[in-house]
Order: structure tokens, then C-alpha cells, then sequence
């Protein structure tokens, strides 16, 4: 017999959580409520399975509104406290979902040995013994695998043991049978042999930090940005200097990260428009480059910027705007969002020198950037691709960050901007009146979920519209 999770979709997966959900406000407190409860999480995992829903968020029943006495509920796995507006699942929960999920991926893949599980995560999986037959199935197919595995690499390295004793005999008695003076010669060879690949390992290191500094230097633009480039050409590569005269930067529209992840080179001629300041400000943290190649506009050294300080980032230069300073190995902060070249951003402190890898100081300062350069565009659509391009670069020139957009059927007939934050509204209203040229002239209308169950965080706005149209 067919699996009937293999013929549901992951809309449909996605709407009968929706279902569930709503199910909550008719069903009170107990036995029945725990399972309808056990059946949301079921397929709430069966849509992240498809795609349908971001891993990490678990939805809740509606509140009951009912008046029905509530049932006790005992010693079940899946519960919460009774009466609660915002059920809250326990990490015992979540972990049940989320190997849960991996069990019915792995059933569904024909129980593809990828799935299976081991170390730390196996023996949390351990812990879920006897909540779920799928999971048990799962759980013990994993202890299998790992026992197989360790069988044979227990094997291998006793084999290996075993042939180096033998090659050690064997080396043994052929230097025994060798002569003082072969065994000199030999001697030598191994020295000269370990000198050479200390060089070369040199040379590599060498060469590594040429390409990292041609990089950086490209990514940096200036007269010069070839320079370290065609140094580096024509050391490996026996480049001419007629051949190394024909090299030109060409600029591009794939987004190309530096070294350290901060900038991204913009289109020829882009223009930036620019928004009110009213719609409000956030803060994080700008890489500024250093006073060789500076990513700003000024010729003071960047070490005397103070705070207050307006400062105009260069032009075609988008660079991503992080919630911290870089660590002390220089791994960079996780992104809040992107300023565009020719922006114009405020120093909320005194830029700070991080070592890089290349051997260079790089500054990054604190700002405060306009509330668009802080706010993510997520467009669903259906209809024509090439206008869902056009509109994501009507909205990326405002200084919105706009992931790829997403083909969906259930956007036909919808042109609309959601929001889930109150502090979202004046952005929300800048996105539909910037897209009215795709809604016949009209400002495309803001839907405020406010009590939508899972909200994402301020500076995430939903633009869902149907662009089939002429």
C-alpha cells in the first residue's frame, strides 16, 4: 500500500497545520486536547520536512474559548500547562519533533544510511526510546550502523598495526644487511628530502597570503587593484608583462564577498534612492577598511573618526552591516543588513583596529544606519519572473536586503505587505507605496499579524503578490 504522506504536498501539510491550529479554540484541556496537540507537532514536522516551515519555530493550539470543565492529563510527553494563551513545548518536546522528523525523512528516503545518527545526537535520540515505533525503528538502525562502524575501524587499524610490525621487520633487516656507508647516503637523502618540503610548505604560505592580499585588493577597488593580482601572475605563472597589460576589472551583478565577508560590489551606475529619515534608525557595525583603502569617503586616518561623526560610504560599494565587532580570530558577526554605496550613516563610537589574516589592520565602527538598511523584503509571487526582478530591485535600491524571491500558487489574486512587528509599520508602508507600479497604481495594502502564533523578529516584512497580470 502507497504511503499517504508521500502523496500529501507540502501545501497541504502546511494548511492542515493551519487547520490544527484554529481546532485549538474548540477543544478543552485534556486527553482530547493532548492529542490534537501530538497530531500539530506530527505534521508540523512533516511540513519543515517539505519545506514548508522554518526548522526551529513550533506553533501552539489556539487558546479553548470554550466553557468546558478541563480533563487531567498525566504523564504524557507532549504537554503544557493548562489554560496557557502561548503553549510552550519542553526541550523533551522539540527533541521528539525534531527526531521524529528525521525518522520519517529516513523511512521516506527507503532508509537512506545518510539520515541515520551517532554520537552526541544518537544518544539524545536515546532518550526518546518508546515515545514513537517509527523513532525506536530509527534509533535502532543507527545503533547498528555505529556498531559497523566501529567493528571496522576496529578491523582497519588492527590491520595496520599488523602490516607496520611487518614493515618494520622488514626494515629492520634490510638496514641490518646495509653497509655504513649506504646507510649514510640514505641518511642524507631523508635530510634533503625534509628541507624541501619545509621550503615548498614556506612557498605555499607564501603564495596563500599573495592570493588572500590580491583578493582584498580587488574586492577593495582604487587605480592599484590589479597591482598585487599581476604580482602574484607573474611569479606562478611566468605571466608577460603585454599579457598582464590586457587584464581589466570588469564590474558585475553577482555578489562577491571580501575576505572578511563585509562588502559586496554594486551594478555600474546604480542609483540609490534615498527615504525619509522619519521611518526610524537601528544599530550594528560597519568595516570601514583602512586608511591604504578606505571604504569611505575622507582623508583623515580612520583611528581619529570620533562618535557622532557623519560618515558617506563610497560609491558601488554595498557593505553588510553586522550586529558586532569581529572576534579575536577575526570571524565576523552574524549580518543585521546591507548599506548601499553612497549612503550616508552616523558613528555611534570610535572605530576599533582588528588584525586580519593578510597582516593588515581593518576598523570597523558602531553606527546608526536608517531602519531600511536593517530590514529584510521575503517576496512571494506568482506570475512572471522577470517583473519579481524588476520589483526586488525596486526594493533593493531603497537599501532593503531581498532574498530570492519564492514562486508560490497560493499568492495568485493577493498584493499585499505582511507584517508581524509594530515596529514594522512605517517600513511596511515605504514597501507597498514603492510597489504600486506592480498593483495598477495603487499602494499595495499592509496586513498587520500581530498575533500570528510563531512571529519572526523585527525588521522582517512579507511582500505576497500576484504578478500574472499585464
Amino acid at each position: 500500500m502507497a504511503d499517504p504522506l508521500k502523496k500529501a504536498s507540502g501545501q497541504e501539510c502546511e494548511s492542515f497545520v493551519r487547520d490544527l491550529i484554529d481546532a485549538g479554540r474548540d477543544v478543552a484541556p485534556g486527553r482530547d486536547r493532548e492529542a490534537l496537540r501530538k497530531m500539530l507537532y506530527f505534521w508540523t514536522a512533516e511540513a519543515v520536512n517539505r519545506g514548508e516551515r522554518p526548522r526551529g519555530e513550533l506553533p501552539a493550539l489556539l487558546p479553548y474559548t470554550g466553557t468546558a470543565p478541563a480533563q487531567p492529563e498525566k504523564g504524557a510527553l507532549l504537554t503544557a500547562p493548562i489554560g496557557a494563551e502561548q503553549i510552550e513545548a519542553t526541550p523533551e518536546t522539540r527533541a521528539a519533533i525534531r527526531i521524529g522528523a528525521l525518522a520519517r525523512q529516513w523511512r521516506i528516503s527507503g532508509r537512506d544510511v545518510g539520515y541515520l545518527l551517532n554520537g552526541d545526537a544518537l544518544k539524545e535520540a536515546a532518550t526518546l526510546t518508546g515515545v514513537d515505533p517509527e523513532i525506536d525503528q530509527f534509533i535502532e538502525a543507527s545503533r547498528k550502523r555505529v556498531r559497523r562502524q566501529t567493528i571496522a575501524a576496529a578491523s582497519f587499524y588492527i590491520l595496520l598495526l599488523g602490516a607496520i610490525a611487518i614493515a618494520a621487520t622488514v626494515v629492520a633487516f634490510y638496514y641490518r644487511g646495509l653497509s655504513e656507508e649506504r646507510r649514510v647516503a640514505l641518511k642524507d637523502r631523508e635530510t634533503a628530502f625534509q628541507t624541501m618540503s619545509v621550503a615548498n610548505s614556506r612557498e605555499s604560505a607564501a603564495t596563500r597570503n599573495e592570493a588572500r592580499a590580491a583578493i582584498e585588493a580587488l574586492n577593495a577597488g582604487g587605480e592599484n587593484s590589479l597591482g598585487p593580482l599581476k604580482k602574484l601572475l607573474q611569479r606562478i605563472g611566468d605571466a608577460q608583462s603585454a599579457e598582464l597589460d590586457n587584464l581589466a576589472v570588469k564590474s558585475t551583478q553577482a555578489i562577491n564577498p571580501t575576505s572578511s565577508g563585509n562588502i559586496v560590489q554594486s551594478p555600474p551606475q546604480q542609483v540609490i534612492q534615498r527615504t525619509p529619515p522619519s521611518v526610524g534608525t537601528c544599530d550594528g557595525v560597519l568595516w570601514l577598511g583602512n586608511d591604504t583603502q578606505r571604504l569611505i569617503a575622507g582623508a583623515a586616518p580612520l583611528a581619529s573618526l570620533q562618535g557622532n561623526e557623519t560618515i558617506k560610504v563610497n560609491d558601488n560599494a554595498n557593505i553588510r552591516l553586522r550586529n558586532g565587532m569581529p572576534s579575536a580570530a577575526y570571524l565576523m558577526a552574524p549580518q543585521i543588513g546591507l548599506v548601499p554605496g553612497g549612503a550616508t550613516l552616523v558613528l555611534t563610537g570610535k572605530p576599533e583596529a582588528h588584525r586580519s589574516p593578510t597582516g593588515s589592520d581593518q576598523y570597523f565602527a558602531p553606527v546608526k544606519a536608517p531602519q531600511e538598511f536593517c530590514t529584510r523584503v521575503y517576496v512571494q509571487y506568482f506570475g512572471d519572473s522577470a517583473k519579481v526582478q524588476s520589483l526586488r530591485t525596486d526594493l533593493g535600491d531603497l537599501g532593503f536586503e531581498v532574498p530570492q524571491a519564492q514562486k508560490l500558487d497560493s499568492t495568485r489574486q493577493l498584493a499585499e505587505v505582511r507584517i508581524f512587528q509594530a515596529a514594522d509599520l512605517p517600513m511596511a508602508k515605504l514597501v507597498g507605496s514603492t510597489l504600486k507600479t506592480f498593483n495598477n497604481g495603487k499602494d499595495l495594502p499592509v496586513r498587520e499579524l500581530f498575533n500570528f502564533p510563531t512571529k519572526p523578529a523585527a525588521g522582517t516584512i512579507e511582500v505576497w503578490i500576484d504578478l500574472s497580470g499585464p
